[in-house]
């Protein structure tokens, strides 16, 4: 399971030596957009499945596939993943009819979510939150994550909204000393009539994103936002950022 690029993490750098304020400029990256069509459709394959390790993955992988979609400038950011699968305990519950998560963890406390995901036929609506931890030589991270919306997802079509919530405290450490970085980022995707070929690549339609960020550390802070607009088709492969 891939964790969240946190953008807080890429703002570590500029919130621990910059000034007291850094506003930057964002690009849209449609590759990732494509991605998150693809998330969508592997959690409706999970819950299908009554695979609550399959959809409680997802849905922790989609943040981070929506906040790539809309990111800053910046030279450097940072890619962190966690180990493999683990077994899950707790209350972990689904079918066809949807997901039920009640105290559903890794069982080696990496993570934990709670919440519902209820399907009505095609439409599938998110309420889901989740928590993570992670912890490696001189790292450490402690995030919060919410997911909700309602999207429509059949064979042939992705329609609809879902947006979310990240919260995480990071500390890295070295022989010189400790940093902490406090950030918070919210994502927003709006999924306009996608049309999906035969594999369920996106062919047509259109995938609205926004991203905002902001982190906090030794009294200083960094922060972005922004939006943009991917179109897709009319092969599979072809996404397009909208002038």
């Amino acid at each position: 399971m891939t964790t969240i690029r946190l953008a807080c993490a890429a703002l570590a750098l500029c919130a621990a030596c910059g000034g007291d304020e850094s506003d930057y400029e964002t690009e849209t990256n449609p590759q990732y957009a494509a991605l998150a069509i693809a998330q969508l459709a592997g959690i409706q394959n999970g819950v299908t499945a009554g695979s609550p390790d399959a959809t409680s993955g997802g849905v922790l992988a989609l943040g981070g596939v929506a906040q790539s979609i809309i990111t800053p400038k910046i030279d450097e950011q940072q890619l962190r993943v966690t180990p493999a699968v683990v077994p899950l305990v707790g209350g972990c519950d689904c079918d066809a009819s949807g997901c039920q998560f009640d105290g559903c963890a890794a069982d080696d406390g990496s993570w934990s979510i709670d919440g519902t995901i209820e399907v009505s036929g095609d439409s599938y609506s998110f309420d889901v939150a989740m928590t993570q931890h992670q912890a490696s030589d001189g790292f450490t991270s402690d995030t919060d994550l919410t997911t909700t919306g309602e999207i429509s997802i059949s064979a042939d079509r992705i329609d609809g909204h879902v947006a979310g919530e990240i919260d995480s405290e990071i500390t890295v450490s070295d022989p010189d000393g400790s940093t902490t970085v406090s950030g918070w980022i919210d994502w927003d995707i709006d999924a306009a009539q996608i049309g999906l070929d035969g594999t369920r690549c996106p062919v047509s339609g259109s995938l609205d994103a926004s991203v905002s960020a902001e982190a906090q550390s030794g009294g200083r802070d960094a922060d972005y936002s922004g939006s943009g607009t991917v179109e897709f088709g009319p092969a599979c492969g072809d996404a397009t950022v909208a002038l």
